[in-house]
């Protein structure tokens, strides 16, 4: 039987048992019976991960990119910008498959095991130990269980009103032009430039550009055939307007899609059920501005692995565990929830008013409040 049982190879699920195993717990890290999730590889994080990344021996040289200089807000139309300069904010660049492998491999050599052939395909939670069916027949015990898979969690069905009543749409195609391409259009300054209400007012698009990666994004509330169809206008656009060359062969049906519970955390009444926590994207640990999930989940983690030792130390884990609650909202909430203006009438003052550029591309990179 092992300390605590990690259900989902994530960024949320890897530090997770890494920090755990690392405190000599035994701890199996297992992968869920689903597709894996089509999840953005090109996206950024805050210098607070580094932190996080420190304490499971990661240096931020190996998990990370380059540090982010520009951030280009343009106008729904596309006809105007302002740009902040972003450079001491120390947002990271990152490859998203590369930083989950680079996690992974932390959690196993800090004793961790990981089991990604055999996935989770069942969990039970009783009184005194939680057991999951893997696909094979094998069961696992634990005392306590940390799921960290995605959207629709197998844990959800033990929480009373834990599913999320919406989830954004998103989508991200990655290009991978000739370095030459990139850097006689770009330079060598890694940026962001994001749009907002674009190309219709419930959507959000981006391009981001560094280190020889450059990813086109949106994220929208619409259907998923309207969110094709607004990621496709919106790829277009970017050409024509000149955000990428022009030249790029887009093939906007080959992105990446998926669902972000943007903000999603504060709605939940609890992440807690009978010895097991909800973390990650299956928390809907993301931020809302910005639809950014790596940081936050990796945050969540981290709060959980404290959380869960001081359960295995007690003689009441479930009193324990029940402070999962309090230990993320104080300082998480402010991070993850919907900005506390209406950016529709915020967004003309960032084009005339430098100052309020620097103010919200600290919101979307830092969580801070406009």
């Amino acid at each position: 039987m092992y300390d605590v049982l990690i259900m989902g190879v994530s960024p949320a699920g890897a530090v997770t048992a890494a920090l755990l195993a690392r405190q000599n717990r035994s701890v199996a890290l297992v992968a869920r019976d689903q597709p894996t999730a089509h999840l953005p590889r090109t996206t950024w994080v805050g210098k607070d991960a580094q932190a996080i990344l420190e304490g499971i021996g990661l240096s931020a040289r190996d998990a990370l990119g380059p540090v982010l200089k520009q951030l280009v807000f343009h106008s729904p139309d596309l006809s105007q910008h302002a740009t902040s300069n972003v450079a001491r904010i120390g947002t990271r660049l990152i490859d998203r498959a590369n930083l989950l492998e680079q996690l992974t491999a932390a959690a196993r050599r800090g004793g961790a095991e990981v089991f990604t052939e055999d996935p989770i395909v069942q969990i039970e939670l009783g009184e005194s130990l939680v057991t999951a069916s893997l696909q094979s027949g094998e069961a696992l015990e634990a005392q306590l269980l940390i799921a960290a898979d995605e959207v629709e969690s197998l844990l959800v069905r033990h929480l009373t009103h834990a599913r999320f009543h919406k989830s954004l749409v998103c989508h991200q195609l990655d290009l991978h032009p000739p370095a030459q391409v990139l850097s006689e259009f770009f330079g060598t300054t890694p940026l962001a430039s994001v749009a907002f209400n674009c190309p219709r007012v419930d959507a959000s698009a981006y391009v981001l550009a560094g280190a020889g990666r450059l990813a086109v994004g949106l994220a929208t509330s619409a259907d998923n055939s309207t969110a094709a169809e607004l990621f496709a206008q919106f790829c277009g656009m970017a050409a024509q307007c000149g955000l990428i060359p022009s030249d790029l062969p887009l093939k906007p049906e080959l992105a990446d899609t998926w669902l972000s519970p943007a903000g999603a955390a504060v709605e939940l009444e609890t992440h807690v059920a009978k010895r097991a926590i909800l973390i990650g994207r299956a928390g809907g640990f993301v931020a809302a501005v910005s639809s950014q999930d790596a940081y936050p989940e990796m945050w969540s983690a981290q709060l959980a692995a404290d959380v869960a030792l001081r359960a295995l130390a007690s003689s009441n884990p479930q009193d324990e565990m029940g402070c999962f609650d309090a230990a993320w909202r104080t300082p998480m909430a402010r991070y993850l929830q919907p900005p506390n203006t209406d950016l529709q009438f915020l967004l003309p003052l960032v084009f005339s008013n430098s100052q309020m550029a620097d103010r919200l591309a600290r919101a979307i990179l830092t969580g801070q409040p406009i």
